[in-house]
């Protein structure tokens, strides 16, 4: 089966993600291949697919494998079908697992997210802001690189600022818009994380983009460089925007807490916390609320009353706050989704 062709077929129904792994039958009594593809939001199983050992073959590069075969994992991007692919590849019980999320050919916009104009709107204003830390939060495929790359984009057109990313692995290739963007990849350009982080602020960037943020010494670079006077965005799995405040201080070990919620306080600017909704007429459509850092929320950080958040958000419109109940009734009269 070709590659190329392959791809552009799930690409043509929509799909999000393809999961390729090796499983056992017990009434085939042997091994048998599993091949689903993610079509709003759901998995839905393919007749013919190719396995995915030949896909590595295909795909990975000398140094790629041999990570692959050294820690049983690699991640990876490659183009075909029509646009980027990233590559998850795991070794597993029955054999080798595989995971392919499609990407677009060219980095989403902000309009590209088919919202409303109201709700555009605080999303635009985080991209002008000059420093300080976003958090793009949710669960896995909740649509937070793409919320992110959006935000970039916008950043990029705006111009006048020098945008360094560090990414593992970089998704979404931007063009130099109207000002210098330096993308670097962990495994690739850079070790990992924290040492691309700590090189970073020698380049002068304006703007730091870290793809995810796993640990607390990658938080804490990241806290660091937003107070000192950059914009930071990066993405963090989270139950809800006032639930990232916990999920943050979690990362660091007791003795540490007190300290972080204040400087959390003072390096916040907004938290975006998503998921994706089904959308009318076919699709999903992001689904998020926006939790700006006022000085009552800087506040409740510091104090420890994350309980207070959620109520000081659905009474922060005036401040560029919006509740995901407000989002989903906004989406409804819309037209965009079918229930609010």
């Amino acid at each position: 089966m070709d590659l190329s062709v392959f791809l552009a077929s799930a690409r043509a129904r929509g799909a999000s993600d393809i999961h390729l792994s090796n499983g056992f039958c017990e009434e085939a009594a042997g091994p048998v291949r599993l091949a689903h593809v993610r079509l709003e939001g759901r998995l839905v199983a393919l007749d013919q697919a190719p396995s995915p050992e030949w896909i590595l073959d295909t795909v990975l590069g000398a140094e790629a494998r041999a990570r692959l075969e050294q820690v049983g994992e690699v991640d990876a991007t490659f183009t075909s079908g029509g646009g980027r692919v990233r590559l998850r590849a795991s070794k597993a019980r029955t054999g080798m697992s595989l995971f392919l999320r499609l990407l677009p050919e060219q980095p989403p916009s902000l309009a590209d997210l088919t919202l409303p104009s109201s709700l555009t709107g605080p999303l635009e204003s985080l991209a002008e802001q000059t420093e300080g830390l976003i958090l793009v939060t949710g669960s896995s495929g909740s649509g937070k690189t793409t919320t992110t790359a959006a935000l970039i984009d916008r950043v990029n057109r705006l111009g006048g600022r020098h945008v360094l990313t560090v990414e593992d692995p970089v998704e979404y290739i931007h063009a130099p818009l109207a000002g210098p963007i330096t993308q670097r990849e962990v495994g690739v350009d850079t070790p990992g994380f924290a040492q691309a982080l700590n090189a970073a602020l020698r380049a002068d960037p304006d703007v730091l983009l870290v793809g995810e943020t796993r640990d607390a010494e990658t938080m804490a670079l990241a806290l660091s460089a937003a107070e000192t006077g950059h914009l930071v965005l990066t993405t963090l799995h989270a139950a809800s925007a006032p639930g990232t405040m916990d999920r943050v201080v979690d990362l660091f070990s007791m003795d540490q807490r007190d300290r972080v919620r204040d400087v959390l306080a003072n390096a916040l600017t907004a938290i975006i916390h998503q998921r994706l909704l089904p959308k009318r007429g076919g699709g999903r459509i992001l689904a998020a609320s926006i939790l700006r850092a006022t000085p009552a929320v800087r506040a409740a950080i510091r104090d420890g009353r994350t309980r207070d958040l959620a109520t000081i958000m659905a009474a922060g419109s005036a401040q560029g706050m919006v509740s995901e109940d407000r989002w989903r009734e906004v989406l409804f009269e819309n037209g965009l989704t079918s229930a609010p």
